[in-house]
């Protein structure tokens, strides 16, 4: 559906807990039967630093892992999660917490497995329904996810993530018809969802109908002037007008300055404005040299697609 790069979160907003953030570290005891829990994005174990580790029981520990979360330190309650699962691997709670700790942290496959394991003992725990299709859409498995949530839709016709993952499912597979549908059912549940509005803009936007999106987009922003993900999903839009000082203006509500010239870059050398997107990645770069290397990796892109578009200018085709 899109090539992507640092603009990937502009696309379509995927809804997680907000209590899930940061991150930190502590020291824990090697070689627990859940070890391979404690893993980043790139398979490496966390770094631990001090904390105690005389843990006595899973209620203690996911005490220690909750308060970890209230201080938006996300390694030391996923450690107190995994310490929780040495006392009893079958707690659901705390295996609920290791799921949304690595769904947010991008670590797809293992938020999958722990919440399959929730399933394999709780069929019907709707929680782990919905985490497990939302965690399948962000890996890529549409078709899983598409499964898992119309199963959750059934038990639950109430919930407004899971339709609005069904939405982002057929828009990624372009049944844009199917995905409004969904998004419409949502707006039952609350009709002043900005998320479900932007996912509902960005939408129409893919059906290059880009008047309704910018017409959603605005109301959004009427009632939800902070909201980041609006401010993305119009700046891509204004720059796709060719609007870019209101585009730039956008991004720069929830982006810095070269990250926003960046963006909008990236979304002009996709459009094959590779003029405009090297003098954009020249100010990401002029703004920041010193640590936006994204602009930089971008800009060697642009100057491959350059020298390619060149050569098959000069190829002469067969007579």
């Amino acid at each position: 559906m899109s090539q992507t790069n640092s603009f990937l979160h502009i696309i379509i907003f995927l809804v997680c807990s907000s209590l899930l953030t940061g991150c930190s570290s502590m020291q824990t005891q090697e070689g627990g039967e859940y070890d391979f829990f404690l893993e980043n994005k790139q398979g490496e174990k966390i770094k631990p630093v001090t904390a105690s580790t005389r843990i006595k029981s899973n209620k203690e520990a996911k005490a220690k892992a909750k308060a970890a979360l209230q201080q938006g330190d996300n390694d030391t309650a996923l450690l107190y999660f995994v310490k929780a699962l040495e006392h009893n691997d079958h707690d659901a709670e705390a295996l609920n917490g290791v799921a949304h700790i690595h769904f947010i942290q991008g670590n797809n496959n293992l938020a999958i497995l722990a919440f399959r394991m929730i399933l394999a003992d709780e069929p019907d725990n709707l929680n782990a329904k919905e985490g497990l299709g939302l965690a399948l859409i962000a890996a890529h498995k549409y078709n899983d996810a598409r499964m898992v949530l119309l199963g959750a839709l059934k038990d639950n016709p109430q919930r407004i993530k899971i339709y609005n993952g069904l939405g982002v499912i057929s828009d990624l597979q372009r049944y844009y018809s199917e995905a409004k549908w969904f998004y419409a059912n949502a707006l039952l549940i609350d009709n002043n969802s900005a998320i479900t509005m932007t996912n509902l803009g960005y939408s129409y936007y893919l059906e290059n109908q880009w008047d309704k999106a910018e017409k959603i987009y605005k109301k959004v922003l009427d009632n939800h002037p902070n909201h980041v993900q609006v401010h993305l999903n119009y700046g891509l839009l204004l720059a796709r007008q060719g609007e870019l000082y209101d585009s730039v203006a956008s991004f720069e509500q929830v982006l810095d300055e070269p990250q926003a010239y960046n963006e909008i870059g990236y979304i002009m050398m996709l459009d094959k404005k590779y003029l405009m997107a090297e003098q954009l990645f020249q100010k990401a770069i002029s703004a920041s040299p010193s640590y936006f290397s994204r602009a930089h990796e971008n800009m060697e892109k642009l100057r491959e697609l350059k020298t390619k578009r060149k050569t098959k200018k000069t190829v002469k085709k067969p007579q």
